[in-house]
């Protein structure tokens, strides 16, 4: 039974991609990974922006996300739909094209944004959460921070200016701080990265414009660097993902909310191909295959990660990835998954259900791939224009 029109190029196997890094979420001789080969020029796009962390050998230890600004109704909104969308199209659009950073993510986020469903998907392997100068040390923060930091979420203190900031008490929860020369008197510099060194704190030596300021950071035994002598800022512009289907994710996030079975949250997400190209991607990116096996349904992908990381993501894709970009690219999509149920129900009629489902799955995974919608989005711009 040939599909053959469905499998425009062959997709790597999960083996060649253990042990890869997020941007080789696609392979590095892929088309994909080129917008110039694969015609991709004139798609619409999204952008990122950061500037790295680098160590004394000029390693990056971390990439400091930057959210762009992006329009929403009230001022709360708007911080979050920011975050989203630079959370997605740095780690997902961003990946798809070999884009996405290297290092882990600084991932910044205010007080109203740590106790939301986005901080549950800042995991280790996404990057670390900077609590900003406005996240205080009160009750709620404290246990919010104990109750991330006991799921290994990394915690970055930004802000400390003096000894007295009651938001030390932080530091037992987090990994480092930055040491920010443009805001941070020179008188205070030795006093607070004696303190950092105290509380185990690894100190990030931030605005970092001249030789003078780096050697000065050296002396303090400072080994973490941030700064346009150091490394530029930098914005990255990539062709965006299809959009997903709104209804289908609010349908999938209320599952979730209401604890029923993988196997059924995954029937409602399997109806919307954009959600499930993003659910990959988010399986790779977060690192699951290295620990398990390469899951043969989206049932058992979804079992992979703890129910809050899934939350937190499908609350990014919420405020990020619903739009009405690619309809056709999703109703076609559809429609060959239901042409392959279909014939698999025909020539097969009495094979169990668990193997049914494995091979459509294995027809819908290569399907929902960057490479096979960059690829079909070239054929039909192709077309369009003869």
């Amino acid at each position: 039974m040939p599909f053959s029109d469905t499998f425009p190029l062959d997709f790597a196997p999960t083996s060649a991609i253990v042990g890869r890094g997020r941007n080789d979420a696609l392979p590095a001789d892929s088309p994909a990974a080129d917008s110039t080969r694969f015609g991709l020029e004139d798609l619409p796009r999204v952008d990122f922006a950061g500037q790295a962390v680098v160590d004394e050998q000029g390693r990056a230890y971390a990439f400091d996300l930057w959210p762009l600004a992006c329009r929403a109704g009230d001022l709360a909104q708007a911080e979050d739909v920011c975050l989203a969308h630079a959370l997605a199209q740095a780690l997902l659009d961003g990946s798809s094209q070999g884009q996405a950073p290297e290092a882990p993510l600084l991932v910044p986020m205010t007080a109203t944004q740590l106790q939301g469903s986005i901080a549950d998907a800042v995991t280790p392997s996404v990057g670390i959460i900077k609590l900003l100068p406005q996240v205080g040390a009160d009750t709620p923060t404290l246990v919010r921070v104990s109750q991330l930091r006991a799921r290994a979420t990394q915690f970055c203190i930004a802000g400390l200016r003096d000894l007295d900031d009651p938001r030390w008490l932080l530091a037992p929860y987090a990994d480092s701080m930055e040491l920010d020369l443009h805001e941070v008197s020179p008188q205070r510099l030795v006093a607070l990265a004696d303190r950092a060194a105290e509380e185990g704190l690894l100190v990030i030596g931030k605005g970092v414009a001249s030789m003078a300021g780096y050697q000065r950071l050296r002396e303090l035994d400072v080994s973490l660097f941030q700064g346009r002598f150091i490394s530029p800022a930098v914005t990255r512009s990539v062709p965006a993902l299809p959009g997903c289907d709104g209804e289908v994710l609010a349908r999938v996030r209320r599952l979730m909310a209401s604890r029923v079975s993988p196997d059924a949250v995954a029937v409602a997400a399997s109806a919307d191909p954009a959600l499930v190209l993003r659910l990959q991607l988010l399986h790779r990116v977060l690192g699951v295959h290295l620990a398990q096996p390469a899951p043969v349904t989206l049932a058992a992908l979804l079992a992979g990660l703890a129910a809050p990381v899934w939350a937190g993501w499908l609350q990014v894709l919420s405020l990020s990835a619903c739009h009405d970009g690619d309809r056709d690219w999703r109703a076609s999509v559809r429609a060959q998954v239901d042409q392959y149920r279909r014939a698999l129900c025909r020539r097969s009629p009495d094979e169990a259900d668990s193997e049914r489902e494995a091979a459509l799955w294995a027809f819908q995974s290569r399907l929902c791939t960057p490479r096979h919608y960059f690829k079909t989005r070239r054929y039909l711009d192709e077309r369009q224009a003869a």
